[in-house]
């Protein structure tokens, strides 16, 4: 899968930067994939295209094969949203599993109240044992989680 495969839509959101494989890798020679809320919705489709665009960039590097790689994902108050039907979660959990890399680390950035303690307890619950250990949650805003990262 090349850039040029991705329909114009999907070009359009990918250039937004929202997505992104980070230029440096962290301290155990891993690749880093940042990932920023949408601020508008994606269709599931363009959504499976796009990580499978990532997933075959980053599959290509020999290091990230071996040691897995690392996912940071950051959200605000404003673009919290969860897939809107039953089906789509069902498929978005389906397409996770057989995920072509393996998740080495898994950074959820969310911010602070009550709302975001009750979907960080949910997320927890949803996900298998074998994610949750690789799981770190953060909160607060973009300055105070950078300090907490470099810790």
């Amino acid at each position: 899968l090349r850039y040029d495969d991705l329909t114009q839509q999907e070009q359009q959101i990918f250039d937004q930067g929202n997505s992104q494989l980070l230029p440096s890798r962290d301290r155990f020679g891993r690749l880093v994939n940042f990932h920023e809320q949408f601020t508008c919705p994606i269709p599931q489709l363009v959504r499976f295209r796009l990580m499978i665009y990532f997933a075959d960039v980053y599959s290509e590097d020999v290091v990230t094969q071996q040691r897995g790689l690392v996912a940071v994902f950051s959200t605000s108050k404003d673009a919290v949203v969860f897939q809107a039907s039953p089906a789509e979660r069902k498929d978005y959990n389906q397409f996770i599993k057989c995920h072509p890399m393996r998740w080495s680390a898994i950074h959820l950035i969310l911010p602070t109240g009550p709302t975001f303690h009750i979907v960080r307890a949910l997320m927890i619950l949803v996900s298998g044992a074998e994610e949750r250990v690789r799981t770190r949650f953060y909160e607060g805003m973009t300055m105070e989680t950078k300090y907490k990262l470099l810790t």
